[in-house]
């Protein structure tokens, strides 16, 4: 996970609403009280980061003290007021919003986002009935994150229905507005039914042809997985975890969005699903992360930090039953006591972020770890695993990066010294690796391969342990930068997009620290490797002025993970556009800018803005599907989910 998430436990709160009835006066002259008192006591302070020598720029220690800060006040006005109250409920802020009462909660989400609570949630654009779901179903489709077992992201002719020579075609044909709007949940297609979960919680069931829903099951926290489909006896079920605290995982009906079970599958408070499982057999294999305690709790000098641990899990998707667990590091134990006289454990982290890959050959499953939380430094983390399927011992593993731990104590280390939860030196910040692939060649070899934060790619041979058949370096990468959240590859090339923005200069002028900010058009590209060494054979990007008369926050990096299908790859980045380039050179076929005002299926007006997040595009019978609006790490919020099809017919 990027390291600069201490950000994100105000960040989480960021999206794009409109504004509704406003609040009665009496509960904003309480809101008001209230959010100066309680909330203003960190955010009224987190006005100023010193420029650098030359008066503009500010250097990488400055850096580290900016992201250490919480978000200033006036950025908190006119956030959405449901997505505040969820975040002091349930999100980064509970604990804060564990110490006022449910009347004072929402005064000061109405005061901070201007308009009227409501609990209900967004109630949709509904279908005149619920349709025939066995029908329904059958047909082209995209499965989960990756659409394979292999996270290949590969959709192949038959199911794409859609050609180079049509993609210029391609217009919007209906819009959706989500909730609360940091977008980049998964979606999962299958024949005529989306399936998509939004920051409100809220899992929708949608018409592929008109966009109108279903049904919409609350999950009461942020859903950004992937709906996983398994039959099971007379019914299909759609399986899916919540990111927020406490943690929960779900399988409801398909048909109507009822409840079949929820389950609390993590034996540690602040740990929770990260990103989506992967399905096979009837067995949902499931990340964990905690990444709550190595970004926030680890902050607090009286914090005990570190005790969670990054693990794997296997469920029964049918009844919820945990077939196996297995833990990225051992158990934590008692290690020293800080300058405060604090017991610190480890080792911890190594968190499971990414989506694993199920290698049903070999009878194997494929998970990628981050750093360590606390030390000693363990080799699982920063790593690929390779697990048995059927028992979740590790087989063998493979460290990209050595002796990294890090916690969020660590950014502001340069203030705080030793009374902080960080006694070592940080090496890295997190290295981070992506999803990874896995991907038969024509001599019937195999890799499986894997991206990072420092901007490497590698390929192992899986058959042969953890052997490395290649291992090409894309970008410069570094504390933000590098390939995240995953790639695509076909039968000839591996498309892996890079992300490395123009450092924090840009994101802290927007938010009005300093004058300036740059938007680099080397910032962000997406790069072709040839799939059996290596070899970079094009590297393409967006236009030099997509991000005219933008926000500051705009950036040309492209970081969500690529999709493939016959002579054409999908690409989106933080500018807001998602892009077809062709396979053979990487010229632009199609480019779309999203970061506009839409109107919705409902009537409703809704608004796109920078595409990141591990959801990407999804390409299933001439239908194009992207959500567009990811309002963390400086980026430009939205609330927007946009079908295009051929001429928008």
């Amino acid at each position: 996970m990027r390291t600069c998430c201490l950000v994100i436990i105000t960040l989480v709160l960021a999206a794009c609403s409109s504004k509704s009835q406003q609040p009665p006066p009496a509960a904003v002259a309480t809101g008001e009280t209230d959010a100066r008192q309680i909330c203003g006591a960190c955010h009224l302070a987190a006005n100023v980061v010193p420029p650098g020598p030359d008066g503009k720029h500010v250097d990488q220690s400055d850096v580290n003290q900016f992201v250490a800060r919480p978000m200033a006040f006036d950025q908190l006005r006119g956030l959405p007021t449901a997505a505040i109250v969820m975040t002091l409920e349930r999100g980064a802020m509970r604990d804060v919003g564990a110490t006022l009462t449910a009347a004072q909660r929402i005064a000061i989400a109405e005061y901070l986002g201007g308009s009227k609570y409501d609990p209900r949630g967004p109630t949709g654009h509904y279908c005149a009935d619920n349709g025939d779901l066995a029908r329904d179903l059958a047909g082209p489709s995209w499965t989960g994150y990756g659409n394979t077992l292999e996270n290949t992201r590969f959709q192949s002719a038959a199911m794409a229905k859609l050609t180079a020579t049509d993609v210029s075609r391609l217009k919007v044909k209906w819009a959706l507005g989500l909730a609360h709007g940091r977008q980049g949940s998964n979606v999962t297609v299958a024949g005529s039914r989306v399936f998509v979960g939004d920051q409100a919680g809220v899992v929708r069931a949608i018409d592929r042809a008109s966009g109108c829903t279903y049904w919409a099951f609350n999950a009461k926290r942020w859903v950004r997985t992937a709906v996983d489909l398994h039959r099971t006896g007379d019914r299909t079920l759609a399986c899916f975890g919540g990111s927020m605290l406490p943690d929960a995982y779900y399988c409801v009906d398909a048909a109507t969005g009822e409840k079949v079970w929820e389950s609390d599958l993590v034996d540690f408070p602040v740990a929770y699903v990260s990103t989506s499982a992967t399905l096979h057999d009837g067995t949902l294999y499931i990340p964990i992360s905690t990444g709550r305690e190595l970004h926030r709790s680890a902050s607090d000098p009286k914090y005990e930090c570190c005790k969670g641990r990054g693990a794997l899990i296997a469920v029964d998707a049918a009844t919820g039953k945990v077939k196996w667990r297995t833990y990225t590091t051992p158990e934590p134990k008692p290690t020293q006591k800080s300058a405060e006289g604090t017991q610190l454990w480890g080792p911890s982290g190594a968190s499971a972020w990414r989506v694993p890959v199920v290698d049903a050959v070999a009878g194997r499953v494929y998970v990628t770890t981050g750093q360590n939380a606390s030390a000693p430094a363990t080799k699982t983390s920063d790593a690929i695993l390779a697990l048995d399927m059927k028992t979740g011992e590790i087989v063998w593993s493979y460290q990209l990066t050595a002796d990294d731990i890090f916690n969020g104590s660590c950014l502001d280390r340069d203030k705080q010294g030793a009374k902080r939860n960080c006694p070592f030196v940080p090496k890295t910040g997190g290295v981070d690796p992506s999803t990874p692939l896995l991907k038969k060649l024509p001599d019937g070899s195999r890799l499986l391969i894997v991206g990072d934060k420092t901007g490497r790619v590698i390929a192992f041979d899986p058959d042969k342990g953890n052997a490395v058949r290649w291992d090409k370096k894309v970008s410069p990468g570094g504390y933000y930068g590098g390939v995240h959240w995953g790639m695509a590859v076909d039968d000839d090339q591996l498309y892996v997009p890079v992300h490395d923005r123009d450092g924090f200069e840009g994101q802290i002028s927007e938010l009005g620290y300093l004058a300036g900010g740059s938007h680099k058009p080397e910032a962000g590209s997406l790069v072709a490797l040839r799939l059996t060494d290596g070899v970079e054979v094009w590297r393409a990007s967006g236009a030099a002025d997509s991000c005219a008369g933008k926000p500051k926050s705009c950036a040309k990096a492209f970081s969500s993970p690529p999709t493939v299908i016959p002579g054409v790859v999908f690409a989106t980045s933080l500018d807001g556009h998602v892009r077809a380039f062709a396979t053979k050179d990487g010229a632009v076929l199609w480019d779309f800018d999203t970061a506009q005002e839409f109107a919705t299926v409902g009537g409703a007006k809704a608004k796109g803005g920078s595409i990141d997040g591990p959801g990407g595009v999804v390409v299933v019978d001439g239908t194009v599907i992207v959500s567009s609006g990811y309002g963390a790490f400086f980026t430009m919020p939205g609330n927007v989910l946009l079908a295009f099809t051929l001429d928008g017919k």
